[in-house]
């Protein structure tokens, strides 16, 4: 487990600097699918962990956890891909972009916080 801690605030400072270094909208979009992918990793280790109950072992996960990281990760997801296609679409102005670049950015960001909460 403690490398998957490690592993996971690597991903994390990684995909804090690619939010840095990137400028346009669509490197910021493909910066937050990285940080996604970062945080999709923790979500999974937890899920793949034996669930809850009686006769668990003491590293378990919890449904209401997995469903609350699962919901998080369809909108996230949905999000990316809204941002992915439209910066690949020529026509749209740059308030649109750049607007979608942030929703990318939040979505990524609040799905890797809710991953993390979960972290073991």
């Amino acid at each position: 487990m403690k490398r998957l801690a490690i592993l996971a605030c690597a991903l994390a400072v990684t995909g804090c600097a690619l939010f840095a270094a990137a400028e346009t909208p669509a490197q910021k979009v493909y910066a937050a699918r990285v940080a996604y992918g970062a945080a999709l990793k923790v979500a999974l280790q937890y899920e793949s962990l034996p669930r809850r109950g009686t006769g668990a072992p003491a590293i378990c996960s919890d449904v209401k956890a997995v469903e609350i990281i699962r919901k998080a990760q369809v909108s996230a997801d949905t999000s990316l891909n809204a941002a992915e296609a439209t910066v690949l679409t020529p026509g749209f102005g740059d308030n649109v972009y750049a607007s979608v670049a942030i929703a990318a950015v939040n979505a990524a960001s609040a799905f890797a916080e809710i991953s993390n909460q979960y972290k073991k």
